[in-house]
């Protein structure tokens, strides 16, 4: 019975081994086989997509990554042309082309020969004046009429001073004929050199805006530059011119030497408003410039003068119609004189 009941007891545990049996524990080494194992089963493979999340580097997890953008070197090669991506800055054109609605750029300056060369100059001046013709002709027509309607209001003015002066006498003695005429002089004159002083201002500035290679307009012509100083030079010159004809005219008759020495004073004060208005020089550097450039450059400046004299009287002889197109031209030719001789640039 013993022999018995040991060969039961034997036999009960094993039993219960069986029951009650517990997985034996992986050992370190098992876990480190594990992952190379798994690595041979879920062996990466590449999608077909080439834009696959999957396939990128830096998602092993195939989820897109959101949020703020890296920054850091940017990526060089050939740049990629069309529209751009949202949020993408617009960068100015590659080949250097205008942006639309752009001005067209400004034609190149270049310095005009010393001496001046007459068929140069006559060349410039046309093509410069074809080019802006429109403009020209219709500045010199408005200002042709502003002209003639100031020298009817000063030819009232003057007449009712001389009749003031005179006192509405019928006989009236040498002296007050003579106070009269000085004292209608004079505000001639002044009335003259203002209006002259305040259109050649004007007019200038529309040329240097030509000669500049600018496209010039209406409003160029009556916007004036250095009006000061090109008031007081006009001033100056009107009063040395004004006197020197009552003295010739009035008093000794020589109404001939009268007239040359009204030429003689435009020589030597033709480049002074150039001076003043393409320099923008004072009154004082204006004056003795110009009067040194007219002394030192006799023989263009007296081309110039004689060329432009001879351009205006043709001008009238055509029906008064033709200053429309003389003036102008004659301004446009005497600017690329005064350019040429004192060495400053002039657009081609």
């Amino acid at each position: 019975m013993m022999g018995v009941m040991s060969e039961s007891d034997d036999q009960r545990p094993a039993a219960n081994d069986d029951a009650h049996s517990v997985p034996p524990a992986e050992s370190p080494a098992d876990e480190a086989r594990e992952p190379d194992v798994q690595d041979e089963v879920t062996e990466f493979q590449p999608s077909a997509d080439p834009f696959d999340a999957q396939t990128l580097p830096g998602n092993p997890y195939g989820t897109p990554q959101y949020g703020t953008p890296q920054y850091g070197t940017p990526q060089y090669g050939t740049p990629q042309y069309g529209t751009p991506y949202y949020g993408a800055p617009y960068e100015a054109n590659q080949f250097g082309a205008d942006p639309f609605g752009a001005f067209p750029p400004a034609a190149p300056m270049q310095t005009a020969p010393d001496p001046p060369r007459l068929g140069a100059a006559f060349s410039w001046a046309g093509s410069r004046f074809s080019a802006n013709i429109g403009v020209l002709v219709g500045a010199a027509a408005l200002w042709a009429a502003i002209i003639i309607g100031a020298a009817l209001l000063a030819g009232v003015v003057i007449g009712l001073v001389v009749l003031a002066v005179s006192g509405f006498a019928v006989d009236v003695d040498e002296s007050v004929s003579i106070g009269a005429a000085i004292t209608s002089g004079v505000i001639a004159g002044i009335a003259v050199a203002a209006i002259t002083g305040l259109a050649t201002s004007c007019w200038l500035n529309g040329l240097i805006t030509i000669a500049d290679g600018k496209r010039a307009d209406i409003g160029d012509f009556f916007r004036p530059v250095a009006l000061g100083p090109i008031l007081l030079v006009t001033l100056i010159v009107s009063a040395v011119s004004t006197v020197a004809d009552l003295l010739l005219s009035q008093y000794l008759g020589l109404e001939w030497i009268s007239l040359l020495v009204s030429l003689a004073l435009t020589f030597l004060t033709i480049w002074m408003v150039y001076f003043a208005a393409d320099t923008g020089a004072g009154v004082g550097p204006s004056l003795s410039n110009g009067l040194n450039l007219s002394a030192g450059r006799a023989g263009p400046t007296l081309v110039v003068l004689l060329i432009a004299l001879l351009i205006t009287i043709a001008g009238a002889l055509a029906l008064l119609v033709g200053l429309l197109f003389a003036m102008p031209f004659a301004g446009l030719l005497t600017l690329y004189y005064f350019r040429a001789l004192t060495r400053r640039p002039i657009a081609q």
